[in-house]
């Protein structure tokens, strides 16, 4: 894998042009707003180095030049692409803000303003979606990261057009589609589409909590870290790992919070509830009230 991972970053190489990628899909089907490709594209060569970096570790190797690489590109994109007196990327999109804050892009201090502009990008569209295929992986998880997870549940629950609900509510469908609102019939698009669907992983991950740590692989060690959104009193997630069943449910009663965890055997598991609130548990089923 590795050789022909250094065949790939090779070649991306001999195609940059002043240290940036012109060229590739980038967010692939966007319902209105479209983002500048050479930013996406030149987004995920600095991921590339940065798992490259990674995978150097992993074998007790040098990272250093992996990741003097991945910061050369990061600093490109910033002089580029970011305007450090509004806070955004590219064109200012919704994937162009949830991208940079997914990567790791900002100047250090700048985060929290990035994650304000596309919040306040989201909620000036009525909490309506305007992305493609990247912004469905990175916009419910950096509003829900920087502290605005009720805004993005709003986004998760609409069911006008465009949202993953308009497909069940208003069109009927069962499964996903390949875009937001054109007729699959009249244009030959797909019925059977995962690449929009990452908002279930989101439901997984942050409204169950079910998370593994990216620092004890294999989910020896796993995250529990719900969010106890307002407009929902009930939630329940499942994640088959190889470890065995994840299990993560809560719901409201009597004006409490009721969360059931199951860990599986010779696994460990830090319940986060909060910035202050953790609890250290083993394998087995166990409740806690909030």
């Amino acid at each position: 894998m590795i050789p022909a991972l250094d065949r790939y970053l090779a070649y991306l190489e001999k195609e940059e042009k002043d240290g940036l990628l012109p060229f590739g899909l980038g967010d692939w089907v966007p319902y209105k707003s479209k983002t500048n490709n050479t930013y996406t594209s030149t987004a995920y060569y600095y991921l590339d180095y940065k798992f490259r970096a990674s995978f150097a570790r992993i074998m007790g190797e040098d990272d250093s030049r992996f990741l003097a690489k991945a910061e050369k590109i990061r600093n490109t994109i910033n002089e580029r692409f970011f305007n450090a007196e509004t806070n955004t990327y590219a064109e200012g999109t919704q994937t162009a803000q949830a991208l940079a804050l997914y990567l790791g892009l900002p100047p250090e201090g700048k985060e929290k303003q990035v994650a304000a502009k596309l919040h306040e990008l989201v909620a000036g569209n009525n909490y309506f979606l305007d992305f493609g295929v990247i912004g469905s992986k990175t916009v419910l998880r950096m509003l829900t990261k920087f502290g605005y997870v009720e805004d993005a549940m709003k986004m998760a629950a609409k069911t006008e057009g465009p949202s993953w609900g308009y497909w069940i509510d208003k069109l009927g469908y069962t499964t996903l589609a390949e875009e937001w609102m054109t007729d699959p019939v009249k244009n030959g698009s797909s019925l059977n589409h995962v690449f929009l669907g990452d908002v279930s992983a989101w439901m997984v991950n942050e409204l169950a909590g079910i998370n593994y740590d990216p620092q004890n692989p294999g989910f020896a060690h796993i995250l529990i870290t719900p969010h106890f959104v307002n407009d929902l009193s009930w939630v329940k997630g499942q994640y088959r790992s190889v470890k065995g069943l994840i299990s993560s449910e809560w719901k409201r009663e009597n004006g409490k919070v009721i969360l059931n965890v199951t860990i599986p055997p010779g696994c460990h598991a830090s319940i986060i509830t909060g910035k202050e609130k953790q609890t250290e548990v083993g394998a087995g089923k166990h409740q806690f009230e909030f």
